[in-house]
């Protein structure tokens, strides 16, 4: 049988820091890129989109709800670029519908019953592949 002698003795530990320090955000300070165009993209913790400017994005580098939204600017700098992203003409891809490939289907066919009956209706007629 073996004792182990145990000893404790009084040390003074340090409490643990506060959560909720005082953390400042780097100062982007300009809706607009800066010079070099580079934002610290791995600190952004929150985004934010307004439907009344649709070619920005908004973002925090806290999740703290004190601190103002920066924001970066998606309309090009450069001269000759659209201002706008609407005038921009996109072609097509694809040339009619996608086809649909055998493992797909087995996997559509299984779920089937599972998706509500209101929507069994669209899957049918908008596939190019029956069940």
């Amino acid at each position: 049988m073996c004792l182990l002698k145990m000893s404790c003795s009084d040390t003074e530990s340090e409490p643990f820091p506060s959560s909720e320090s005082e953390y400042e955000p780097e100062d982007y300070s300009s809706s607009e890129p800066s010079d070099s165009g580079k934002y610290a993209w791995l600190q952004i913790q929150w985004l934010h989109f307004k439907n009344s400017e649709p070619y920005k994005i908004f973002y925090k580098e806290t999740l703290n709800e004190d601190y103002p939204f920066n924001a970066i600017s998606l309309l090009p700098n450069r001269r000759g670029a659209p201002k706008m992203f609407k005038a921009i003409e996109l072609s097509s891809l694809y040339q009619g519908p996608l086809e649909i490939h055998d493992k797909k289907k087995k996997n559509m066919e299984e779920l089937f019953q599972f998706i509500p009956p209101i929507h069994q209706n669209y899957l049918l007629q908008g596939c190019n592949w029956k069940l």
